[in-house]
């Protein structure tokens, strides 16, 4: 074979490019003294658009339609999960209620057979309570496996049917933290988060209980209810800020870490590991500030809500005290009314724990509804044809990294007959490897087209494409497992 392959990347359809179109070539090439690795670099370090998402980019008022789709046929369980909460928090109301009995009947009266039968029908409703709360367990982790297995599928095919040039626009830990965003959002959907959604609602039958057993000391719920809602929204706010932050302070340190590592072997041979460390030790001291400050607002919220919650407590026996001394409450019903009104105050500092929780979700929400949103290579053929003879050539083929002006192969005419034996010869960085993913329809020209006897390849599936053409890479990888 004569010719020589200064490249190590290998392509061939019963031959490869020939000496005589050398010279063509390298006048496609840009020229000015940038290479092709110089001109990539801005598309291949591209900001991440995870940081630019959870900057400001918010999610639409209704869940996106992929995720809806997973959603729909869990739609049934979801109701028989709302339903057994129904029936839990309607059960919550027997140990107040008994209480209340027992005060005011039990002792008022020395009635020790209704003593025992109240024990009695609370036990049967405490047993049923176990069950139903223990069924609703099952049921949601059922539903978690569910979306799990659904979301992880879907997330797999898209990422394989993605382009090359997707894939390279972002680093290797921003694919693997697209799974991880899999997990938050089945975590929020299927969690404690899940049963604290469904236990809300039923904050107004506890005050609505109150109301009749209890009405004098309704006003201090009356203000204490409004005072936690808006200590919820403001530390939304001051959590959610912080969180992005700290979100992108991570990120900013993760890219870095990631470089260093792909890079290792740069690294150890310049020994530039030093020459980055202060780099290094900044993004890092940022990121634990941004941990630091955002950890602060979580407590201080959770604090002011705790504080709230035993202030409430204390007003409601003082005013439950007064109203007992003007005879217009009883015992029972003071004790059980607090009972009930931390039933209401609890799901309240939970909704302040879990909030970060929902602002992640949100985020992973987010990125995934942008990586559905990708383009992806052709899946089904327009074009049925058999096995092709190896006709390939190239007609006006341009290609342009992104966010560059001037392209790196300009107006390029070619032609290969089967059987024909070529090689490519070019200076580092001059575009060889780029030419050879435009051939493999791994990139998509800017302008022009590649055709395989006389077909544009971009009708064909990146499956048929890959069967008729081999390709031995730069570098090889081995995959786990075995052949």
């Amino acid at each position: 074979m004569d010719s020589r392959l200064r490249g190590n990347d290998n392509v061939w359809v019963n031959g490869m490019i020939s000496r005589e179109k050398v010279g063509k070539l390298r006048d496609s090439v840009v020229k000015g003294g940038k290479t092709a690795v110089e001109i990539a670099r801005p598309f291949l370090a591209e900001d991440r658009p995870v940081a630019k998402a959870e900057d400001g980019t918010l999610l639409p008022s209704r869940l996106p339609a992929w995720f809806t789709a997973i959603l729909g046929p869990l739609r049934p369980a979801y109701r028989e999960v709302l339903g057994h909460a129904c029936f839990t928090n309607i059960l919550a109301l027997v140990v107040p209620l008994f209480t209340l009995q027992v005060y005011d009947r039990v002792v008022a009266h020395n009635s020790i057979s209704t003593l025992w039968a109240l024990v009695f029908g609370v036990i049967l409703a405490l047993g049923c309570d176990w069950a139903l709360r223990r069924a609703r367990a099952r049921m949601l982790q059922a539903t978690a496996l569910k979306i799990d297995a659904a979301l992880g599928r879907k997330l797999y095919a898209k990422i394989s049917a993605l382009p090359l040039a997707k894939l390279e626009q972002q680093p290797t830990p921003y694919w693997l933290s697209i799974f991880q965003d899999a997990a938050i959002i089945r975590n929020t959907f299927s969690g404690g988060s899940a049963v604290l959604v469904t236990d809300l609602p039923f904050a107004i039958l506890f005050l609505g209980v109150i109301c009749v057993i209890a009405w004098p000391i309704v006003g201090v719920l009356a203000v204490a209810i409004p005072a936690f809602l808006l200590l919820t929204w403001h530390s939304t706010r001051m959590i959610g800020e912080r969180s992005k932050s700290e979100a992108i302070a991570t990120q900013n340190r993760e890219k870095l870490l990631s470089e260093l590592i792909m890079g290792r072997a740069t690294v150890k041979a310049l020994s530039i590991d030093r020459a980055r460390q202060p780099e290094w030790e900044e993004r890092h001291a940022h990121a634990i500030k941004e941990a630091v400050l955002r950890g602060e607002t979580t407590d201080d919220s959770t604090v002011i809500a705790q504080t709230l919650t035993l202030f409430t407590t204390v007003m409601l026996v003082v005013v439950g005290a007064l109203a007992i001394i003007d005879k217009e409450l009883t015992m029972g019903g003071l004790i059980a009314a607090n009972m009930l009104a931390a039933r209401i105050m609890m799901p309240l500092n939970q909704l302040l724990g879990q909030w970060k929780l929902f602002a992640m979700c949100k985020a992973s929400l987010t990125r995934l509804d942008g990586v559905f949103a990708m383009e992806e290579e052709r899946t089904e053929t327009t074009l049925a044809r058999e096995k092709p003879k190896g006709f390939l050539s190239a007609e006006q083929l341009t290609f342009t990294y992104p966010n560059y002006p001037l392209p790196l192969l300009n107006k390029l005419d070619f032609a290969l007959k089967p059987g024909e034996m070529v090689g490519l010869v070019g200076k580092n960085g001059c575009g060889k490897t780029t030419l050879l993913k435009l051939l493999q329809g791994l990139y998509r020209p800017s302008e022009g087209r590649v055709l395989i006897d006389g077909a544009d390849i971009q009708q064909f599936t990146r499956g048929e494409l890959a069967s008729w053409i081999g390709y031995v890479p730069q570098e090889c990888f081995l995959f786990s497992g075995t052949l």
